[in-house]
């Protein structure tokens, strides 16, 4: 199964602001896990590909929870939404500060 995927971040986020974490978290969705000499933990578990939909999607939010938790901590996935695209599977990623996820859970 292949993923592609969309990213939506908050508009009120500065234009500078959003394509520096757009960029980290678009590397962080291409690179493989295992791959990066140095920074084995980088990227994302390639083994979600040979597993059925359900389960990939499942694997693949815990990932990028987990993945974006520790690489990019300015942030946290708020929501991620699927749709079929052909082969693939369409993730719709939603983005936000992870102050702000604090402050609505408080």
């Amino acid at each position: 199964m292949n993923f592609s995927y969309y990213i939506h971040s908050p508009d009120d986020w500065d234009e500078d602001y959003t394509e520096q974490i757009i960029t980290a978290l678009s590397t962080l969705l291409k690179a493989v896990e295992g791959t990066i000499p140095g920074f084995r933990e980088f990227g994302m578990p390639i083994d979600i590909m040979d597993l059925t939909e359900p389960e990939a999607k499942n694997e693949f939010a815990a990932a990028l929870d987990e993945k974006v938790g520790r690489f990019i901590p300015q942030i946290r996935v708020k929501q991620i939404n699927y749709s079929e695209d052909g082969e693939a599977v369409l993730a719709r990623i939603i983005i936000e500060d992870s102050d702000e996820a604090e402050e609505e859970e408080e």
